[in-house]
């Protein structure tokens, strides 16, 4: 615009702030689906849904990158609780599509290589190993919200089937609760409550680590002794000092409970 017609830049009512503006167009796309209409907001502010959507995306777009499931990991932790309160969260895609679950070439056709953007997402190499996917694959299950595949089903193979399965049949519609969400970056503890408890311990390292399930600081982890992950079959080893697994590197230990979580103090 030039300086000519600068004036076009102001709305009919230019005494609304950007997020009523918002609304307002949220509320007459409402009002023209229909009650019976499911709306899905994507890349909108959270706050200016409210009321006027069904679902809403609560992180950015995913990709077959792990930096990509970084920074949607930092999304899901700091936003878990929209779930089920403001609206269903909606995680993006479930996709495990990548060098060792799909056959196919070209993973992220719209995305040029290292097509990094601000937040670092798509940096580095894709997924290459069936360890990457199956974390996005337990924090999309455990994320509480909508779950949509995006994958061409007909290129993936046994181990890409086999991992939306288990996503799929042990989702649930409560969200997980990132225990450590303020002392790491990136948390490592995701529990969820409710009818289908369960338990996801990440490793976020290039290397495999040995990690304590620190049951005295968090009594509800021990009703997931005595069960095998889901992923591997692995079961913790009790200890003198405890008991511990070990998580190969970029990995997910994920554990589910059947039976309901009583509430506990919050730590």
């Amino acid at each position: 615009l030039t300086h000519r017609n600068a004036h076009l830049r102001r709305f009919w009512r230019d005494r609304l702030g950007r997020m009523e503006i918002l609304r307002q167009v949220l509320r007459a796309i409402r009002e023209g689906a229909g009650e019976d209409a499911f709306i899905v907001a994507c890349g909108c502010p959270p706050e200016a849904t409210v009321g006027a959507v069904d679902a809403c995306r609560i992180g950015g777009d995913t990709s077959t990158y792990f930096s990509t499931t970084k920074v949607q990991a930092r999304f899901l932790a700091s936003r878990y609780w929209m779930n089920s309160r403001l609206f269903v969260a909606d995680p993006d895609f479930l996709i495990v599509r990548g060098a060792a679950t799909a056959r196919d070439r070209h993973h992220n056709p719209c995305h040029p290589a290292n097509m990094a953007d601000a937040a670092g997402s798509r940096s580095g190499p894709p997924w290459v190993t069936l360890n990457e996917p199956r974390i996005w694959a337990t924090l999309v299950a455990m994320s509480g919200g909508l779950i949509t595949l995006a994958d061409h089903l007909g290129r993936l193979n046994g181990e890409g089937f086999r991992m939306l399965k288990i996503a799929m049949a042990h989702a649930s519609d409560a969200a997980a609760r990132p225990l450590d969400l303020m002392e790491r970056p990136l948390p490592r503890w995701w529990l969820r409550g409710g009818e289908r408890p369960a338990l996801a311990v990440v490793n976020w390292e290039d290397r495999p680590v040995e990690v304590r399930l620190p049951v005295e600081r968090w009594p509800a982890l021990e009703v997931f002794l005595s069960r095998a992950d889901l992923w591997h079959g692995l079961r913790p080893r009790r200890e003198e000092r405890g008991c511990s697994i070990r998580v190969p590197a970029h990995d997910v230990a994920w554990f589910v409970h059947s039976t309901r979580m009583k509430p506990g103090p919050r730590s």
